[in-house]
């Protein structure tokens, strides 16, 4: 079913989400979602590759981050979060005037993650997507 509705490029960056949700030790959020990349489908994806439950990526709402009044510190500094997936399009999206719209506000946090001495980038997937591709950032161990 999966193969058949969703986007082959989207695999690969569900199956790196997976992989890298398996090796945190907190809470992971994912942010970026979108039509095609709900919630939902990265939980069920992730349950599909034995993903222990309490390590499943949660939607940024879950873990503290307000959309409609977004406030980056409070969420950032919440210490129970310890991955965060920020999901990009590599190109112009199939619906661009949908999705921009709706992820344009998430452009000043990847500022601030990357500015934040409390994380760090871990790494980049999704290179063999032709649309999207996955930035993940962990928050560095306590001293």
């Amino acid at each position: 079913f999966f193969n058949k509705t969703t986007d082959p490029g989207l695999s690969v960056v569900l199956d790196g989400i997976c992989a890298e949700a398996k090796t945190t030790d907190g809470a992971s959020t994912v942010i970026g979602f979108w039509d095609e990349l709900p919630p939902g489908l990265v939980q069920w994806h992730c349950r599909q590759r034995d993903v222990p439950p309490a390590q499943l990526p949660q939607a940024p709402n879950r873990v503290g981050l307000d959309f409609y009044t977004p406030d980056f510190d409070a969420f950032l500094a919440e210490d129970s979060l310890r991955t965060i997936f920020v999901a990009h399009y590599k190109t112009d999206p199939p619906q661009p005037y949908l999705m921009h719209y709706r992820n344009k506000w998430l452009l000043p946090l990847e500022d601030k993650l990357a500015a934040d001495p409390r994380f760090f980038k871990a790494q980049e997937f999704g290179t063999d997507s032709p649309w999207y591709r996955v930035s993940v950032y962990r928050r560095l161990a306590r001293r």
